[in-house]
């Protein structure tokens, strides 16, 4: 998924730097560098098996009052190495909000789903630590709320008493496979994990392909353990 500002890159930083921060770009490097090992540790935990052509999947959240387009890091998100493959709203609750004084109220923003190979995540904060305070990845990282490994929770969207054995999943397409590929390698992961897949079932939009798969609940976990899914819903027909 391509998304890019239609400013340049020098006036993007020109609004930034005339721009109220909410973070010091001492403080938000240390917080970033620090949730970037934390993905690490858990991309780390991966079994292969997880792992289409090495890949894992991360969010990168932004600060409520830079969740606009004009805001878009694209190129801190280069300067990780990341792949967008979807943008999704969420709440957070800021570390310093500049809408509340109290923040007792969540905000409204945008997490942004990346892909990256494994070791580009290992490689991530020795990467920001070498940072200097200057020029547009420096000021964009200002503007950054979090970065953090996608869990198989964040993937399950399922009524709790939903008990039955369809399962409509949406999954990333693989970056370096066409779409074809890409399902067949997803087929071959579920059939592992005694799933079945529908024979013809195949929807695609906006780099998400959608299959319905047969299985017991119990189990669907280890759909959700694959990392380029992007959610597990109740089929609309069941």
């Amino acid at each position: 998924m391509k998304i890019s500002n239609s400013r340049t890159p020098e006036e993007q930083l020109a609004t930034l730097a005339a721009a109220s921060l909410p973070y010091s770009f001492e403080d938000n490097l240390k917080i970033l560098t620090e949730q970037s090992r934390e993905v690490w540790k858990e991309v780390a935990d991966l079994k292969a098996s997880y792992c289409p052509s090495n890949l894992a999947q991360a969010s990168v959240t932004m600060h409520p009052a830079f969740a606009s387009k004009k805001y878009f890091p694209e190129q801190f998100l280069e300067f990780a190495n990341f792949e967008v493959v979807g943008v999704r709203p969420v709440e957070v609750y800021p570390r310093i909000s500049l809408f509340n004084e109290d923040a007792e109220d969540a905000e409204q923003t945008i997490s942004i789903i990346v892909l990256a190979k494994r070791q580009e995540f290992q490689s991530l904060a020795g990467r920001l630590e070498e940072l200097k305070f200057e020029g547009i990845v420096a000021h964009q990282l200002l503007t950054v709320e979090s970065i953090e490994s996608v869990s198989i929770y964040d993937r399950l969207d399922l009524p709790n008493d939903y008990g039955g054995p369809s399962f409509l999943v949406g999954v990333y397409e693989t970056p370096d496979m066409s779409p074809e590929e890409s399902l067949q390698s997803f087929k071959k992961y579920v059939a592992s994990c005694d799933f079945v897949t529908h024979p013809t079932f195949w929807i695609r939009k906006d780099g998400i392909f959608y299959v319905l798969i047969r299985g017991q609940r119990y189990n669907l976990d280890s759909i959700a353990d694959y990392s380029l899914v992007a959610n597990i819903r109740v089929p609309k027909s069941v």
